[in-house]
Protein backbone atom coordinates (compact mmCIF):
# COMPACT_ATOMS: atom_id res chain seq x y z
CA UNK A 1 0.00 0.00 0.00
CA UNK A 2 0.94 3.59 -0.18
CA UNK A 3 0.81 6.25 2.29
CA UNK A 4 -1.50 8.39 2.87
CA UNK A 5 -1.24 12.14 1.01
CA UNK A 6 -2.60 14.03 4.06
CA UNK A 7 -2.76 13.26 8.00
CA UNK A 8 -5.55 15.11 9.87
CA UNK A 9 -5.11 16.58 13.34
CA UNK A 10 -7.74 17.40 15.22
CA UNK A 11 -8.30 20.73 16.56
CA UNK A 12 -9.30 19.90 19.85
CA UNK A 13 -5.28 18.64 19.79
CA UNK A 14 -4.38 21.67 18.23
CA UNK A 15 -6.10 23.88 20.88
CA UNK A 16 -6.08 22.03 23.79
CA UNK A 17 -2.96 20.24 24.22
CA UNK A 18 -0.26 21.27 21.57
CA UNK A 19 0.22 24.75 23.43
CA UNK A 20 0.85 23.00 26.71
CA UNK A 21 3.17 19.95 25.20
CA UNK A 22 6.93 20.20 24.73
CA UNK A 23 7.69 20.32 20.71
CA UNK A 24 9.68 17.13 20.47
CA UNK A 25 6.49 15.48 21.87
CA UNK A 26 4.63 17.21 19.41
CA UNK A 27 6.66 15.81 17.00
CA UNK A 28 6.40 12.11 18.30
CA UNK A 29 2.74 12.08 18.31
CA UNK A 30 2.45 13.56 14.14
CA UNK A 31 4.21 11.20 13.19
CA UNK A 32 2.62 7.91 15.02
CA UNK A 33 -0.67 9.84 13.63
CA UNK A 34 0.88 9.88 10.20
CA UNK A 35 1.77 6.08 10.94
CA UNK A 36 -1.77 5.02 11.93
CA UNK A 37 -3.33 6.82 9.06
CA UNK A 38 -1.23 5.01 6.89
CA UNK A 39 -1.68 2.12 4.39
CA UNK A 40 1.31 0.30 5.24
CA UNK A 41 1.83 -2.23 7.68
CA UNK A 42 4.20 0.40 10.77
CA UNK A 43 5.31 -2.64 12.62
CA UNK A 44 8.41 -2.22 11.94
CA UNK A 45 8.34 1.31 12.59
CA UNK A 46 6.74 1.06 15.70
CA UNK A 47 9.45 0.75 17.97
CA UNK A 48 11.40 3.41 20.44
CA UNK A 49 14.50 3.20 18.51
CA UNK A 50 13.22 3.57 15.08
CA UNK A 51 11.51 6.96 16.01
CA UNK A 52 14.64 8.16 17.96
CA UNK A 53 16.93 7.84 15.03
CA UNK A 54 14.12 9.10 12.63
CA UNK A 55 14.02 12.55 14.90
CA UNK A 56 17.74 12.79 15.73
CA UNK A 57 16.45 11.77 19.53
CA UNK A 58 17.85 9.52 22.48
CA UNK A 59 15.52 6.50 22.76
CA UNK A 60 14.71 7.76 26.67
CA UNK A 61 13.53 11.02 25.17
CA UNK A 62 11.06 8.87 22.59
CA UNK A 63 9.88 7.11 25.72
CA UNK A 64 9.44 10.08 27.47
CA UNK A 65 7.33 11.66 24.86
CA UNK A 66 4.99 8.51 24.88
CA UNK A 67 4.71 8.34 28.41
CA UNK A 68 3.21 12.04 28.06
CA UNK A 69 0.76 11.40 25.32
CA UNK A 70 -0.54 7.80 27.16
CA UNK A 71 -0.79 10.22 30.99
CA UNK A 72 -2.73 12.64 28.61
CA UNK A 73 -5.19 9.80 27.48
CA UNK A 74 -4.41 10.45 23.71
CA UNK A 75 -2.39 7.28 22.77
CA UNK A 76 -2.30 3.76 23.83
CA UNK A 77 0.64 1.93 24.34
CA UNK A 78 0.99 -1.89 24.59
CA UNK A 79 3.94 -3.99 22.81
CA UNK A 80 5.27 -0.85 21.30
CA UNK A 81 1.78 -0.33 19.27
CA UNK A 82 0.69 2.59 19.30
CA UNK A 83 -3.53 3.86 18.87
CA UNK A 84 -3.80 7.66 18.52
CA UNK A 85 -7.37 8.53 20.63
CA UNK A 86 -7.67 12.01 18.31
Amino acid sequence: GSIAEFTSVSNIFMDEYMPRANGEFIKIYLHLLRLVNSNNDIADELTTERIADKFNMLESDVIRALNYWAEQNLIITARMRFQALL
